[in-house]
């Protein structure tokens, strides 16, 4: 809880292609509550349709000690 969350982003690769550019991410993170969170990451593709991944994000309180 209240770090800063850097996005890592992510690659996009289909056959050879490079489709990094077209990843559309999606996020309701908020680093002040704790909670789980998902990072969703979107490519359109002629072929396949949408293809996503999701990144878990899991927001806690620190420890004392």
């Amino acid at each position: 809880v209240g770090d800063t969350y850097t996005e890592q982003g992510c690659k996009a690769v289909a056959f050879g292609k490079d489709l990094t550019r077209n990843v559309k991410i999606q996020s309701d993170l908020d680093t002040s509550k704790e909670g789980t969170y998902f990072v969703v990451y979107t490519v359109e593709t002629f072929k396949f349709k949408n293809i996503q991944k999701v990144r878990v994000i899991n927001v806690v309180a620190p420890t004392q000690g």
